[in-house]
């Protein structure tokens, strides 16, 4: 279980995340997209993109274990390394969907925790990009 004494997340601040990852999701796809060749890999970000905010919208404001949210954060990696493997001109904006994963897992998880998310989101950004 998420730590005992860590601040439970409030409903209204997890809608504000929600808001706000799924704004940052369209800019960023709006962005990358414009650097994509063609129409096909701008659909297939799409889809990406969209994958991104249905996973968040389904597992985000479940994450009640370390273990779910180990399950959403590997996933949601997944889908942002997919997205820059499409190799887009701005592939500042899909990678940009790792600082929101790192910001939710600041969020919800302990410290040292959150910390090995956030490197590892850092890894694979450096690595893809």
């Amino acid at each position: 279980m998420l730590m005992e004494n860590q601040a439970v997340i409030q409903m209204r601040d997890l809608r504000w995340m929600n808001l706000t990852t799924y704004v940052t999701v369209g800019v960023m796809y709006v962005v990358g997209a414009i650097g994509l060749p063609n129409w096909g890999l701008r659909l297939t970000a799409a889809g990406l993109c969209f994958a991104f905010g249905l996973l968040n919208a389904v597992f985000f404001s479940r994450l009640n274990s370390e273990r779910r949210a180990a399950i959403h954060f590997v996933l949601q990696a997944a889908i942002v390394a997919s997205l820059l493997t499409l190799r887009p001109t701005a592939s500042g904006a899909f990678g940009f969907l790792f600082f929101i994963l790192s910001i939710q897992a600041a969020l919800i998880l302990p410290a040292r925790k959150a910390a090995g998310w956030v490197l590892f989101f850092f890894t694979l950004g450096s690595l893809t990009d």
